[in-house]
């Protein structure tokens, strides 16, 4: 019996001492565009700036987080745009915080290579500044990327590769791009360039293991004609026991002034 009355006063004790959990949600947008931002790193932080909870946002740009009774605050980061941190002050209900606007981030960094300490806790985001020094020698974006850690570009596949995965998203100022776009660029448009590493949200779930986001200078103007023709040797996919020459014909061209881009290409490819 005595066993019985500890044990009821162990669990009543329990449940008197034990949380109640409310829900923080909310809904993050893009400010130029009001658009729906997909997976922002969302996380809740307490007055110690420790890590308390944290999420994605959804396709349609939702967050809800489950967290204890408290006093938080919340901080909100998506590569390509600003960050933003907001106090919730004292949590004693479920809460809708409204739409966060995140700022598109066309800033320029002072600097090398840097890797924010407020933010390396909400999503491994590595950021080089693309320096005089780096443009030196290099004739296209391609080779500027390769002179940063983790980033290599394979000639035999034609891809931009991070840590040697060729599972890579690009991004040109926050909008996606092929690589085909960018790997031609003008080193003199690269203000820097921002490299996450396992995303999550959608590129997560697609399998692609960084994000390459290339922030350029505001303001270029200028004119890249690209060509290349390159020959290899291959079966014949009517006659599959004969090799037959191939050759890939590949022109771009990309002008841009004030802001507005124009881009278009022609590839072809032919047998001898």
């Amino acid at each position: 019996m005595k066993t019985i009355f500890i044990i009821a006063l162990l669990f009543v004790v329990t449940i008197v001492n034990a949380q109640q959990v409310f829900e923080l949600s909310g809904q993050v947008k893009n400010k130029k565009g009001g658009d729906n931002l997909e997976f922002c790193s969302v996380v809740v932080l307490n007055k110690e700036n420790k890590i308390i909870k944290g999420g994605i946002t959804s396709e349609k740009g939702f967050f809800n987080l489950p967290v204890e009774a408290g006093e938080y605050k919340l901080a909100i980061s998506f590569v390509g745009f600003q960050n933003d941190t907001v106090s919730i002050g004292r949590l004693n209900s479920n809460k809708f915080l409204g739409v966060f606007k995140l700022e598109p981030n066309n800033e320029s960094l002072k600097g090398v290579e840097i890797t924010a300490s407020s933010s390396s806790a909400i999503i491994d985001k590595d950021i080089k500044v693309v320096t005089a020094e780096m443009r030196k020698g290099s004739i296209d974006t391609k080779e500027i990327l390769e002179k940063i850690n983790g980033v290599s570009y394979d000639r035999y596949a034609n891809t931009i590769k991070v840590d040697n995965n060729k599972n890579v998203v690009i991004l040109v100022d926050g909008v996606e791009k092929n690589q085909e776009y960018i790997k031609n660029l003008d080193p003199k448009r690269l203000n820097r360039v921002e490299i996450v590493r396992d995303p999550g949200g959608r590129y997560g779930l697609e399998g692609y293991a960084a994000v390459i986001n290339v922030i350029l200078n505001k303001n270029y103007r200028g004119t890249e004609a690209f060509f290349y023709d390159q020959a290899i040797v291959d079966r014949n996919p009517n006659k599959p026991d004969l090799l037959v020459p191939i050759n890939n014909l590949y022109v771009s061209l990309n002008h841009t002034v004030n802001n507005v881009n124009i881009y278009g290409t022609i590839s072809h490819n032919y047998m001898h």
